[in-house]
């Protein structure tokens, strides 16, 4: 009799679990009000890491004058990598397509010749993430 019992709270532990991990992968789906934390990993070239974090900057100075989110700038130890990070926090997944969607061709156009052509010449490597807020 325990041990049918034990199966029986065994089973539903797991019929839990799922449950809760599948709800925590469409929790962006399903609550798309929830704020967006988006980042930016730069990983410099040796030497590289001032010159990243100054182009950063003037991208967030750039995004700001064309009336964006400027968001903010650091500098995260990945292991033994170092990576300057810009971040930035939207309300909801629909402001973040919102701004994305404002930035006009003549935008484009400017920050990619002002930040990102440099940009490609001072870094190894890019990564971008993306982050929906589930609890503050």
């Amino acid at each position: 009799m325990s041990n049918q019992r034990f199966l029986t709270t065994n089973k539903r532990m797991k019929i839990t679990a799922f449950l809760f991990v599948f709800s925590l992968s469409c929790y962006s789906s399903t609550y798309p009000a929830r704020k967006v934390v988006v980042r930016n990993y730069y990983y410099p070239k040796p030497g590289k890491l001032e010159e990243v974090i100054a182009l950063r900057i003037d991208a967030s100075k750039l995004l700001k004058e064309f009336g964006l989110s400027s968001g903010r700038v650091m500098v995260a130890e990945q292991n033994e990598d170092e990576a300057v990070v810009w971040e930035s926090e939207y309300q909801s997944i629909q402001s973040l397509n919102s701004e994305l969607d404002s930035f006009t061709a003549h935008q484009k156009a400017k920050f990619k010749t002002m930040i990102l052509d440099k940009m490609k010449l001072i870094t190894t490597k890019f990564k971008r993430t993306q982050s929906v807020v589930v609890y503050e």
